[in-house]
């Protein structure tokens, strides 16, 4: 059976041009400040992700 989905592997992006290419591709025919504003929420979350944010049995969430 065909999967309709490809699954790669990447290094983690994490400067903003590069986010913002990411977004662009995946999400077509936003504007500018849509892209910008995506990326700044991504960043902050990865942020809060290591000082804030935690599951229901109070762990920090971690990506793979």
């Amino acid at each position: 059976m065909f999967s309709r989905f490809t699954e790669m592997f990447v290094d983690e992006l994490e400067k903003e041009s590069e986010l913002a290419t990411l977004v662009k591709s995946y999400m077509m025919n936003l504007g500018e400040a849509v892209v910008q504003d995506i990326v700044s929420f991504y960043q902050e979350i990865r942020k809060m992700a290591s000082t804030k944010l935690v599951d229901g049995t109070g762990h920090h969430p971690h990506y793979r």
